[in-house]
């Protein structure tokens, strides 16, 4: 189930990476495209409007002389003249290079045409083949601003042509072209980028999503598969008393001649059972709204010191029954903000386990302190002690070091992982020191400076 939401989360990720990449290339690519045609359009407006002011003089010349009926003086340059058949093949190739060269390069070329459509002006001495564009001369010449994109020499070039006025009327044309070429190869790399962008985000992003997806989801995993164990220890800890009241009960419908005092015996294991179920479920409800509700308790200032005095009296007659001493060192008043239902409930779920795993004629000490800045509790015992390898494990939820003592003790490995929990709720912490036969210290450390809002 996880893999599958990982490997979608993965191809949802992928998908998401290469459409933002794709979005913003195509966009980036068009908008680039718009604001360089924009640029274009003023640079040739611009230099049209350079080379009318420039040419004032030819102009006016062209027109005395068309109005005249003498030939403009550069009419033999490329209109109403037949090319030069004995020009050399290699002039025509050098000017043909140079031709491309020009529009490749994006500088200006410029042409100044008569009303009878003869050059009379050229800003560059190179002759291009299929330049001025005679029907946009035409329509110039009628009055038209023509801008428009051409193929020259395999070159795209954009043109301006224009009608230049003297006096109210037309007097000739103006044709302004730019090589679009630098502004091509710009584009061209936009392009290539975004298509490499688009190969680099399929081949990273994928990996990448699956990774992601599968961090994103190991703590969802790791939830889960604490759920699961927390639900099958809660059912084999509710099978085990339930079986155990049924056979009793069972024994007793049974055996209607029963002894008083045998059936007061499996009416006792009744109610002890039922008691264990009982605290069962109080500890799992405990943990669960934890769980849901994520606790953090109010701090208020409490002396744990009153805290400590008061679990010692509480525990007292159970440890007078085990023949166990409990100690309590805690005359100096150690103040600190903590939830102090919170704390009492942790010092007795120590105290009833130090207790519990304490041989008779044992010592139970509760001390109170200052260390480094916090405030401690400390409950030592006497008692069987835990391995290094249960240290790691006793705060895990229904794991017990000595399943068949907590078993006759009806504990069901859930007290302190409640303890970890409630200290957690006041951010303070519990560490565990232990030597297997030897005893245990279970440490409870406080912040002085802390407060909850």
């Amino acid at each position: 189930m996880f893999r599958a939401i990982s490997r979608r989360l993965a191809i949802l990720n992928a998908l998401v990476v290469i459409a933002v990449i794709a979005i913003v290339g195509v966009a980036s690519y068009f908008y680039l495209a718009q604001r360089i045609e924009t640029q274009t359009n003023m640079e040739l407006r611009s230099r049209s409007a350079s080379a009318v002011e420039l040419w004032t003089n030819v102009f006016a010349q062209a027109d005395a002389n068309n109005a005249s009926g003498t030939p403009s003086a550069l009419a033999d340059g490329k209109r109403g003249t037949n090319d030069d058949d004995d020009e050399d093949d290699d002039r025509e190739e050098e000017n043909e290079h140079q031709a491309r060269e020009l529009l490749r390069s994006g500088d200006t070329i410029a042409y100044g045409v008569d009303l009878d459509g003869n050059i009379i002006s050229t800003l560059r001495p190179i002759e291009i083949e299929h330049l001025p564009r005679e029907d946009s001369i035409e329509r110039a010449l009628q009055g038209e601003v023509v801008l428009e994109t051409a193929i020259v020499e395999h070159e795209r070039v954009r043109l301006r042509t224009e009608p230049v006025y003297a006096d109210g009327r037309i007097i000739g044309a103006i044709q302004v072209g730019m090589g679009l070429g630098p502004n091509e190869r710009l584009l061209e790399f936009v392009r290539w980028s975004t298509i490499g962008g688009l190969l680099l985000g399929v081949l990273l992003a994928v990996p990448a999503g699956w990774w992601l997806a599968n961090r994103s989801m190991r703590p969802i995993r790791e939830a889960f598969a604490r759920q699961r164990s927390f639900v099958a220890d809660a059912a084999h800890e509710l099978r085990t008393p339930l079986t155990l009241i049924r056979a009793e009960a069972e024994y007793m419908q049974q055996t209607p001649e029963l002894a008083l005092s045998d059936r007061h015996e499996s009416e006792t294991a009744i109610v002890r059972e039922v008691d264990s179920m009982a605290n069962l479920v109080s500890s799992l409800l405990t943990l669960a709204r934890m769980d849901e509700h994520a606790t953090q308790f109010l701090g208020k200032q409490v002396d744990l010191s009153g805290i400590c005095c008061r679990g010692a009296e509480r525990f007292q007659s159970l440890a007078a029954d085990r023949n166990i001493s409990l100690e309590l060192d805690a005359n100096i008043p150690v103040t600190v903000s903590c939830d102090a239902d919170a704390t009492e409930q942790v010092l007795a779920i120590l105290l009833d386990n130090a207790i519990a795993y304490t041989p008779n004629g044992g010592r139970v000490l509760v001390r109170t302190s200052m260390r480094a800045g916090k405030a401690v509790i400390e409950v030592s015992d006497t008692g069987i002690g835990i391995s290094a390898e249960d240290q790691r494990r006793i705060f895990d939820r229904f794991y017990r070091a000595d399943p068949a003592r907590s078993r006759s003790s009806g504990g069901a490995g859930l007290g302190l992982s409640i303890a970890t929990e409630l200290m957690a709720a006041q951010r303070g912490s519990i560490l565990v020191t232990s030597e297997f036969g030897s005893g245990s210290t279970f440490t409870l450390l406080f912040d002085t400076l802390q407060g909850h809002h």
